[in-house]
């Protein structure tokens, strides 16, 4: 499916947590254990665990989380994670996990809209490529027929794979086919 990735850590570890990255396939992570929970949980952090010992020593001996999915109608899209040194401290701001899910149910629209956006944006902008090219080879080969057709024969013979293509045209009113041909080959192009 894809991993979980530390975008950006508020603290003193910022530039060294950044570079963690954890399989999102890993049924066993609590990252993706509350990803499908859909639900904030709460961890003490393991000696056991290789990646909290990791974290641990990244974040400056990190107690305990707080981890708070990011779901948009039913798609989870990441997970807030708060760190606490104080274990009191953080089962106390637990005890009030509804202000967490608030917080998270926001994050979820803005960051869904942010990603519905930037999709759009890149559409736009290949759109934009594609219509500019448009406009140039129109330039270019406007007043020449014959270029155009050989254009659009080179492409054809790309899509489908030919060495010989042939385009016939009909002119009805004078009642007249002509043909124009092309050969690809990787010495040639005719």
């Amino acid at each position: 499916n894809g991993f979980f990735k530390f975008e950006r850590y508020l603290g003193e570890s910022e530039s060294a947590i950044t570079k963690l990255k954890t399989n999102s396939d890993d049924l066993s992570h609590p990252f993706t254990i509350c990803a499908k929970k859909e639900k904030p949980e709460f961890r003490i952090l393991s000696d056991e665990n290789r990646f909290d010992k990791t974290y641990r020593k990244i974040t400056n001996n990190t107690v305990c989380q707080i981890l708070v999915p990011i779901i948009y109608k039913s798609t989870p899209l990441g997970i807030l994670v708060f760190d606490f040194n104080n274990l009191k401290l953080a089962e106390n701001k637990f005890k009030h996990q509804e202000i967490f899910q608030l917080v998270s149910d926001q994050v979820a629209v803005a960051l869904y809209h942010t990603i519905i956006f930037n999709k759009s944006n890149t559409k736009y902008r290949q759109f934009v490529n594609l219509h500019s090219s448009g406009l140039t080879l129109n330039k270019l080969y406007l007043s020449n027929t014959l270029e155009i057709i050989k254009m659009s024969l080179l492409t054809i013979s790309g899509l489908v794979d030919t060495d010989i293509n042939i385009l016939f045209i009909y002119n009805r009113k004078f009642k007249v086919i002509t043909s124009h041909k092309l050969i690809r080959t990787i010495d040639s192009l005719e």
